[in-house]
Order: C-alpha cells, then structure tokens, then sequence
C-alpha cells in the first residue's frame, strides 16, 4: 500500500475570529485520495501530523479517526 500525505492550506472566516489561514491534510493511497480541511491554525502542529502518517501509514477508512485521536492528544480534547 503506498501512502502520500501532504498539507494542504486554505483561508477561513467565521464570525468570532474573523479571516484565518488554517491547515489540513491530503491522504492519497493507492490512487485514491481524501482531503480533511481546517484542522489547525499552527503549521508546526500539522506538520507533525504529516510526518507521522507518512512515516507509519494508515488506511484511508481511518483518516477521520486518526485526526480526531491527534486532536485529542495534541489540543487535549
């Protein structure tokens, strides 16, 4: 199984903190790919995120999963 993670950015707005740059995640493996949006504010933070996944893998079932339990664990959710 070959797996491909990369950051992906866009800018958000909503009506407490106005316009923000956040970051998210693209998950391609074997050809198919998902792209989870907005996870962070803090480029370091998704960078670990990304280091992680390439390093160790994961299904793409398992993406949404995988980022709530690094929230949990990085934000303390």
């Amino acid at each position: 199984m070959r797996n491909e993670c990369k950051i992906v950015d866009g800018t958000y707005f909503d009506e407490d903190n106005g316009e923000y740059r956040s970051y998210g995640i693209s998950v391609e493996i074997d050809g198919e790919r998902t792209v989870v949006e907005d996870i962070t504010v803090d480029i370091k933070k998704i960078e670990d995120l990304v280091s992680r996944i390439n390093k160790y893998g994961l299904s793409l079932r398992h993406v949404d999963e995988y980022v709530y339990d690094w929230l949990c664990e990085v934000y303390g959710f």
